[in-house]
């Protein structure tokens, strides 16, 4: 039985200890009744309305409606009356003592909660009207009477309030739970199942419970993962029983292995720095200064799977880049890869380069060692054998997968991490870079040019530099705010 205010309801131990008492009782009396049936004794007087089943069932209400009679009883005696005048027929008056719904519900702690035809608040209490007590933890009606004295009992025979008269009380014996630990995603739910014995227990009523509710919460069995940690799921019996089953949760986040998928957005932000892009990288007339915070773009999923991990790009150009000559084409996939990998936070990320270079590349890749031999006699005649590094396809991965992330074209050309020789000629010949052009085509940028007669065009071009991020393998999504699915840069997930 609960307690409020300090003040014990109407149920005690002693109370139940009669239920039980009773109970006792109707066992010995069924006991006798076998052995009188086993003596001769015939059915009728076993059974009829006279029979022994009946009267040990009458004993059992005779117990409790006592008990419960008595305690009321004593309980009213403690409460608090008031009083009104009352005018009778001859016009004289008396002053009336009794007792409001509200002190009663106060003094009973709660057992007399309302009438059960309307509601009555500081309004006497009516003789003859059916109000709610509570007996073991089960709802009764009972009709109050007033005696002659003024003091108020109970009326007739204890009912259960949507049972039968006298019905017998079973408590709970035992919860169990469909699982007693389990593990949920954060922002994602898992319903428990309970199943309450006996199956005919009078209250079948349960209560569930969080230890902690800014880890996970609970309503009816379903469990709602709010952040990552641990809580314990508590399932008790509402009867007053004191029978429980517990779960232990643990929250985690989903990996971004296991959550993202190619072209979902990311909120990613690198490492706040100043950088150069210096002459000898990049053979530009002068150095190129740079900083990371000036890219507001958005990053998008290139790769998700288990040869290059999670690989992000950036959704804009994170900055456009002069290069020329010699330096600019022989350096091209290092000078890129480096300014790439600038944009790298450390907290989520573990390398950084540029898109169009091999998707195993690091910030630190420069390419191939391979130099480029020439089949025209000029190269001999010249010297320019074993001078520039020789074209690759490293471009061919990152084009595929970006085409199927659909991120391939925004309407500006930037650079690819990857050489090109568009012409070997008798009389000339051309070195430079991929590059993908403002309509998202591939395409090529001459760096430097060597002719038949011996002379040579250092060729200045710019485009754009567009990141790829390779993030850390046990890196982290909050999937805990439901307006964040990665379907656009404003709904991206949060790495955590």
């Amino acid at each position: 039985m609960r307690e409020e205010n300090g003040i014990t309801p109407i149920c005690t131990k002693d109370t139940y200890l009669q239920k039980n008492a009773g109970i006792t009782l109707v066992a010995l009396v069924i006991t006798i009744i076998v052995m009188l049936i086993l003596a001769g004794v015939t059915i009728s007087m076993v059974l009829g309305n006279n029979g022994a089943i009946t009267q040990s069932s009458k004993a059992v209400e005779a117990t409790n409606m006592a008990k419960v009679n008595e305690e009321v009883s004593l309980a009213l005696a403690s409460i608090e009356t008031e009083y009104y005048t009352e005018w009778s027929s001859d016009n004289s008056k008396k002053i009336v003592e009794y007792y409001t719904e509200g002190n009663l519900a106060k003094y009973l702690a709660g057992a007399v909660r309302y009438n059960t035809t309307e509601e009555r608040e500081n309004e006497p209490l009516v003789a003859g009207e059916e109000y709610i007590v509570e007996y073991l933890n089960v709802e009764y009606i009972v009709i109050f009477k007033q005696n002659l004295n003024g003091s108020y009992s109970i009326e007739g025979e204890l009912r259960a309030k949507g049972g039968v008269q006298g019905e017998e009380i079973i408590q709970v014996s035992e919860i169990t739970l469909s699982k007693t630990e389990t593990t949920i995603l954060a922002g994602e739910t898992e319903t428990l199942t309970a199943t309450v014995s006996p199956e005919n227990a009078t209250n079948k009523e349960i209560i569930w419970t969080s230890s902690e509710e800014n880890i996970a919460t609970v309503d009816n069995g379903t469990i709602t993962a709010v952040a990552a940690g641990t809580a314990t799921i508590t399932c008790t019996a509402a009867d007053g029983s004191g029978k429980t089953a517990t779960c232990s949760v643990t929250v985690t986040y989903p990996t971004a292995a296991s959550k993202l998928k190619v072209g979902d957005y990311v909120a990613y932000t690198p490492t706040s720095q100043s950088y150069t892009m210096t002459t000898t990288q990049t053979g530009y007339t002068s150095d190129q200064t740079y900083t990371t915070s000036s890219y507001t773009g958005g990053w998008q999923v290139l790769y998700n799977d288990t040869t290059y991990g999670v690989q992000i790009i950036s959704s804009d150009v994170v900055g456009s880049l002069y290069l020329s000559g010699v330096n600019g084409y022989n350096n091209l996939v290092g000078t890129l890869n480096t300014m790439a990998g600038k944009y790298v936070n450390a907290a989520y990320a573990k390398s950084g380069r540029s898109v169009g270079s091999l998707p195993s590349d690091t910030q630190t890749s420069t390419g191939t060692t391979e130099l480029y031999t020439g089949s025209y006699t000029y190269f001999t005649t010249y010297g320019w054998n074993n001078k520039y590094k020789v074209e690759d396809t490293n471009y061919t991965s990152d084009q595929t997968a970006m085409r199927t992330a659909g991120v391939i074209n925004i309407s500006k050309a930037y650079w690819l991490g990857s050489r090109r020789i568009p012409s070997a000629a008798s009389t000339q010949n051309y070195f430079g870079s991929n590059t993908i052009n403002k309509s998202g085509i591939r395409s090529y940028t001459t760096l430097w040019k060597v002719f038949l007669d011996g002379s040579f065009q250092s060729i200045i071009w710019t485009d754009g530099v567009r990141s790829v991020i390779s993030l850390k393998p046990d890196i982290e999504i909050n999937t805990t705010d439901s307006t964040r699915d990665g379907t656009s840069a404003d709904k991206a997930w949060i790495l955590k």
